[in-house]
């Protein structure tokens, strides 16, 4: 039985697409360029790919990954000015979700409390001395 893989894309490459989205096709989607321009400048970037579907964000673990698997999709709403984070995840073969609605204020809060809670990103502290 073989599994379809989808290959991930490069940030600069999601960051332009998010603004030609704005400037050439009229999206009020600044707010997502900004979530994605403030991954590409932390340091959770170098850990996490992505792509996009439609204008959805969608983050990964992996460079390729399985389109069942766990993927974090993140959809904006200009008229709502909302996030919405939903996380698919797959365990023994049942679909389960996560989700998170919030202010466009709080769009990057919202993903790094995300990452504490699934320990995507998980802090490195010294020896108890």
């Amino acid at each position: 039985m073989s599994h379809l893989t989808y290959k991930t894309g490069q940030w600069a490459d999601i960051v332009s697409f998010y603004r030609k989205g704005i400037d050439e096709w009229g999206w009020q989607f600044e707010p997502m360029a900004e979530l994605v321009q403030a991954i590409v400048s932390s340091r959770y970037a170098c850990g996490l790919y992505a792509n996009t579907s439609m204008s959805i964000l969608q983050i990964v673990q992996t460079p390729e990954y399985d389109p069942d698997g766990e993927i974090l999709r993140i959809s904006y709403d200009p008229a709502l000015r909302e996030f919405n984070f939903e996380l698919q995840e797959a365990a023994s073969g049942l679909y389960k979700r996560w989700t998170r609605k919030c202010a466009a204020e709080r769009a990057f809060s919202t993903f790094e409390r995300f990452l504490q809670l699934k320990k995507w990103f998980v802090e490195e502290k010294g020896p108890n001395l």
